[in-house]
């Protein structure tokens, strides 16, 4: 592990996530990058912007990103690097994970009332664009380990051991419990795929040690909701693909309704991500 980025909009619920980053930074001995995005607001037609204007504003956000740097560095002992950009978020985000390899993307999920802000709807299309693991996690969520870790996965797609290992990572340094969750419908029974699937899991996760679930449920989201209910988790581990477990359940109807749906952090893992 060498670099955790935060991304960050100083709000409760990113200033909480920066907590629970900070957590693990110290765990895994990585420093911390604390990323704003400086969005422009839309231009009115016939108006300029005004350059003086825009480097008061980002002069301003450095300076709250420094504050809250320090404030983690006392927490945590830890090396935190503030950067403000301007740009997009979604993409400024994924960019920066990219560019810094990092291990890891943190983002704050708000309220459902504030979906239209950057933790709300931002956070389904930086786990889309990503190519590196995305922790979500909800405001009201504080840091206190990470007990247990359920993977959900519909075994219908190759996982690589790279694309596991920040699983792996996290089970090995908090002493979690891993359960793999197989959602199916009723009645149905494991077909030649399904079964290649789970062997070639076994295969990726080999040397954890870890429970293996198979729900049945017509719909996946009510049983994997179900499965949590009762099997009390720390994480929520899925991998995007594009013909994935994640990928249908975060279909366009179901992403936001979904994301906040799941009450705990959600870790989204990507296919084949280079090691670390």
């Amino acid at each position: 592990m060498n670099t955790i980025l935060v991304a960050t909009d100083m709000t409760n619920a990113s200033k909480n996530a920066t907590e629970y980053a900070g957590q693990l930074c110290k765990a895994w001995n990585c420093s911390m990058l604390l990323l704003n995005v400086a969005v422009l607001p839309a231009p009115l037609p016939e108006v300029a912007y005004n350059p003086v204007g825009i480097g008061e504003m980002i002069t301003e956000f450095e300076g709250i990103l420094s504050q809250e740097a320090a404030r983690i560095f006392g927490m945590f002992d830890i090396e935190v690097q503030p950067r403000v950009v301007m740009g997009i978020l979604d993409v400024e985000i994924a960019e920066t994970a990219r560019e810094l390899n990092a291990a890891l993307i943190v983002m704050g999920k708000k309220v459902p009332e504030s979906m239209d802000r950057i933790f709300g709807s931002t956070a389904d299309t930086v786990i889309r664009k990503a190519t590196v693991p995305v922790l979500v996690i909800p405001e009201h969520i504080s840091f206190s380990g990470i007990s247990s870790i359920a993977y959900a996965t519909d075994l219908n797609y190759n996982i690589h051991a790279n694309t596991f290992r920040p699983v792996k990572t996290l089970a090995d340094s908090f002493g979690s419990a891993v359960k793999i969750v197989h959602v199916k419908k009723p009645g149905d029974i494991m077909s030649q795929e399904d079964i290649a699937g789970k062997v070639k899991l076994s295969i990726a996760t080999e040397g954890l040690h870890y429970e293996y679930f198979t729900i049945s449920d017509e719909h996946i989201e009510d049983g994997l909701q179900r499965f949590l209910a009762d099997n009390p988790t720390t994480i929520l581990a899925m991998t995007a693909h594009k013909h994935s477990f994640l990928e249908r359940l975060f279909g366009k109807r179901h992403t936001k309704s979904m994301l906040y749906q799941i009450d705990i952090p959600l870790l989204v893992l990507h296919d084949q991500p280079k090691p670390h």
